[in-house]
């Protein structure tokens, strides 16, 4: 998957590479600070209850450095009682005086609504006129105030996209949600990026969309891989897997910056994870993936393995037993990078090998046996060997890029669309899961800020269109191990 850390290097090497470059309280959605050490703030492990409180919407999150060590995660869970508060509101209505003091400030002599009647029937019409006015007032407020409440709710209810849902679920018991039909669970492990979880727009990410989100994946796999640790996406996962209390294990991962000055980034996201595991424990962590295409993207063999070290060390410290690997295009799989890593994972995607979909699936056991399970078997630490990603687009940010054009020019066979996902899928998960390979689709939504980023199908990989909406599409129903 590209990210948006850096502009993306231009490709070579093989050509499927990717070408654009138990218990909890049902409180308020709790915010995960950016930067704590557990032993300079014991309060965050209280695992305090708070008696029931209505919810209103997502709280939204705190951007990654604005976090302040005395605002407390206690703080963080309790809603503000005037939040919603319609006086704390800008005025979304007219004034129902307003038309009056327009035609009182015109210049509109008074008399011209004046009545020629007797002075008595004027003063009983007067007071009718009165009385019905007062009464059209109180009939507007009460109008008004209706609306207002009505929007009110339905602002609340649209926190995400399946907003109703949502707030139900975090408002009662969100391990009690409707099942999907139309979902199996029928994929070995999921690609999934939490919408608004990117470092530089502001990490507006929340922990009620991360519920919906996984309600949603523990219908569809029973693993997670993650792609960075920025925004307390580890935490929010974790939190949400226990309320929810489904059966998933995610694989959270440290993305690495070659330009990061002094190792911030990679700081940051270690306390993240660190803060994470220290709260909630490891029992739905499967490893640790350190770096995303670092490798692709001109990282050193090296480095990546001193990094992958550097988090082992870590970890022994802690007494954390997961194993800890990496992700990278299937190409840059190599002995060197087999004999530092626990597990490694890789992109194989059939669509930049420009092969037609018919073929993709054959396609994506072949290479990834050939170049990277084989090299796992040969290595003598023998790493677990994964598909990190693959997965077939179901359009383009044009018509022109709904067909793949290799890094020579070529046209290929390959098209984007609805029907030629269907037919990877279903040509894919199920033989997949009889013959034992270990991948994880890509992915689960589309992700849209890739569009501006990158263009092409990039936006376009997800099972579910960006409003969270399955596609036109049949999910195979079959077992995975």
């Amino acid at each position: 998957m590209p990210s948006p850390y850096e502009p993306r290097s231009p490709r070579t090497g093989a050509a499927y590479e990717r070408v654009a470059s138990n218990t909890y309280d049902n409180s308020m959605s709790q915010q995960y600070p950016q930067h704590q050490y557990p032993q300079q703030y014991p309060q965050y492990y209280q695992r305090q209850q708070y008696p029931e409180e209505p919810y209103d919407a997502p709280t939204p999150a705190l951007a990654a450095d604005s976090y302040s060590p005395e605002y407390s995660m206690e703080d963080m869970r309790k809603p503000q009682s005037n939040r919603y508060s319609i006086s704390s509101q800008p005025r979304d209505y007219a004034d129902p005086d307003a038309g009056w003091v327009e035609k009182r400030s015109s210049g509109v002599p008074i008399t011209t609504y004046a009545t020629t009647s007797d002075p008595v029937g004027h003063r009983r019409k007067k007071i009718w006129t009165i009385t019905g006015a007062v009464i059209a007032v109180i009939l507007i407020i009460g109008v008004v105030v209706g609306i207002v409440v009505a929007k009110h709710k339905n602002s609340n209810a649209s926190a995400s996209s399946s907003s109703s849902k949502t707030n139900s679920n975090i408002s009662s018991d969100p391990s009690k949600f409707k099942k999907d039909t139309a979902l199996h669970n029928s994929f070995w492990g999921m690609c999934y990026t939490p919408f608004n979880s990117q470092y530089q727009y502001g990490c507006g990410v929340d922990l009620a969309s991360v519920i919906e989100d996984v309600q949603t994946l523990s219908q569809l796999t029973s693993r997670v891989r993650l792609y960075g640790a920025d925004c307390n996406v580890t935490a929010l996962m974790l939190d949400a897997i226990q309320r929810t209390k489904t059966n998933l294990t995610i694989y959270p991962a440290i993305y690495l910056d070659q330009s990061d000055p002094n190792d911030a980034a990679w700081t940051r996201q270690v306390d993240n994870i660190t803060f994470a595991l220290d709260s909630f424990g490891t029992d739905h962590i499967g490893g640790i993936s350190v770096g995303n295409e670092y490798l692709l993207n001109g990282g050193s063999a090296a480095n990546l393995v001193a990094y992958v070290q550097r988090f082992r060390t870590l970890a022994a410290s802690k007494s954390w037993s997961f194993p800890v690997g990496t992700g990278d295009a299937g190409s840059m799989f190599t002995a060197t990078v087999a004999a530092g890593v626990d597990y490694f994972m890789a992109n194989v995607h059939a669509w930049f090998a420009g092969t037609l979909v018919q073929d993709g699936p054959g396609w994506t056991y072949e290479y990834f046996e050939t170049n990277d399970a084989a090299v796992a078997e040969a290595a003598p630490n023998k790493p677990a060997a994964y598909i990190a990603e693959t997965g077939w687009p179901s359009g383009a940010n044009t018509t022109q890029a709904e067909t793949y054009v290799n890094e020579n020019g070529q046209v290929t066979g390959a098209k984007a669309g609805v029907a030629e996902l269907q037919t990877f899928l279903d040509g894919y998960v199920c033989d997949a899961n009889k013959n034992g390979t270990g991948y994880f689709w890509f992915e689960l939504y589309d992700e849209v800020w890739k569009d501006a980023l990158y263009g092409g199908v990039e936006a376009h990989w997800g099972l579910f269109d960006k409003d969270k909406k399955l596609k036109q599409i049949t999910i195979p129903n079959c077992s995975h191990n």
